[in-house]
């Protein structure tokens, strides 16, 4: 099966300096992607200048280069969404404006996708702290079943944060534009429903800012998966399952 396309969404907000790092970060792939789509979400001054000054050497790649403007600021889910409705590749491949892409990364999912469909591919990612440590790695849980998650570690915490997910574009959920938090968390486990399991890619393939990554609470999280605890508790042998601790709920235990 020939490898697909990919189109790339970076939302971004007053950040030119981090973005023209990330859209380098697109030109270094060793498999160029279809376009790139930068939504400047109402930033003051204009990200086109940034955007312009780059547009040559995407060019002479064959890469189109976009950016879309937004009046009003709304968020990095709403940026998100625009730059979706906009795209023409197989899948949606997402980048913040202040993460980057290991070079093989739309090579190694794009040839995980050409084995193996689905709806959406992951991977694991490396932390950039703030001083100068190491980095530490962190790989995708090896099952995620979109029809009934496997493990409650894989649910509760998000795994697969935006620059390491790719997603394709016929799917129908998107971003919820009321959240400014966890949207990315949010949206996996509403397309995590609709099957064939997720594609899991087990090499660390981003470098994601050092920020908090926040999972949603329990409770929101198994209304969004489409399940309840008993049924995902059925799926944990008994020693593997969580405790909870003594000052909270099961349901509040992550949040």
């Amino acid at each position: 099966m020939p490898h697909p396309s990919f189109s790339v969404v970076i939302p971004c907000h007053n950040r030119s300096e981090l973005l023209v790092r990330a859209l380098r970060s697109c030109l270094s792939q060793t498999a160029s992607p279809l376009e790139v789509i930068v939504v400047d979400d109402a930033s003051e001054p204009s990200l086109a200048d940034s955007v312009a000054a780059l547009r040559g050497e995407f060019d002479r790649r064959g890469i189109t280069l976009t950016c879309l403007r937004r009046a009003v600021n709304g968020g990095p889910g709403a940026a998100r969404n625009d730059g979706w409705a906009s795209a023409r590749g197989d899948y949606i491949a997402f980048l913040d404006s202040d993460d980057l892409w290991h070079p093989d990364k739309l090579a190694v999912v794009a040839a995980a996708l050409g084995r193996s469909p689905a709806l959406c591919a992951f991977h694991g990612h490396e932390t950039l702290p703030e001083k100068a440590d190491a980095l530490r790695t962190s790989v995708a849980p090896a099952q995620f079943d979109t029809r009934l998650v496997g493990t409650l570690r894989g649910l509760l915490r998000n795994y697969a944060p935006t620059p390491c997910m790719v997603v394709r574009r016929s799917v129908e959920d998107r971003f919820d534009e009321s959240m400014r938090y966890v949207e990315d968390h949010d949206l996996w486990l509403r397309v995590s429903r609709r099957g064939p399991r997720m594609r899991r890619v087990s090499r660390a393939l981003a470098r994601a800012s050092r920020r908090r990554r926040i999972s949603l609470p329990a409770s929101r999280v198994f209304t969004r998966a489409g399940t309840d605890r008993a049924a995902i508790q059925r799926c944990v042998p008994a020693d593997a399952r969580p405790r909870p601790s003594r000052s909270s709920t099961a349901d509040r235990a992550d949040g």
